[in-house]
């Protein structure tokens, strides 16, 4: 069964729609079309509702939102969508959207694998690669890989030597 909200009390809905008149007429052509198309109860309630709304139609004027309506005239915020297509289609009300908002369901998806990866990785206790082996941080005694940057001097990896002394040579001012 779809999902309904609480209706608003005849007071709440009262308050919310202020206009200048406490009349509005609908075209008899008008009214023919809604009883042709046979409109649903959710459908004449949001008919009903945009008119005492907006009785004259002379202008678009800003709408609650959609949350807002359904709760306002008691049926699911899908329907609201529903009904407004409908009679947009029928052409008894013509309606825009202004504010748009969006989610990136890819992008959710992304963060969610990222997530589950890095806790998964977290979770490994092995922290050393399987081809390592005790004692091969040091590059002499690496039997698998030997690298050599030219920022690193040799031996200087190695826990249990003790780094070279830097030269002597002065850093002076270069000179042209």
């Amino acid at each position: 069964m779809p999902k309904q909200t609480p209706m608003s009390s005849y007071e709440q809905l009262a308050a919310e729609v202020s206009n200048d008149s406490s009349f509005y007429q609908v075209p008899k052509e008008m009214a023919l079309k809604a009883i042709h198309a046979r409109l649903t109860a959710a459908d004449w309630a949001l008919w009903t509702y945009v008119q005492v709304f907006d009785p004259h139609g002379d202008r678009m004027k800003q709408l609650p939102e959609i949350a807002k309506i359904a709760q306002t005239i008691g049926v699911s915020e899908r329907q609201i969508q529903r009904s407004l297509a409908k009679l947009k289609q029928l052409e008894l009300y013509d309606w825009e959207p202004v504010v748009i908002r969006g989610q990136n369901l890819a992008g959710k998806k992304a963060k969610e694998l990222t997530k589950q990866k890095r806790e998964a990785k977290s979770s490994d206790e092995s922290k050393t690669t399987k081809l390592s082996q005790p004692g091969q941080s040091c590059r002499n005694q690496d039997k698998v890989v030997t690298t050599r940057t030219k920022l690193s001097q040799p031996g200087q990896s190695c826990q249990d030597r003790a780094p070279k002394p830097p030269s002597d040579n002065d850093s002076g001012s270069p000179q042209t």
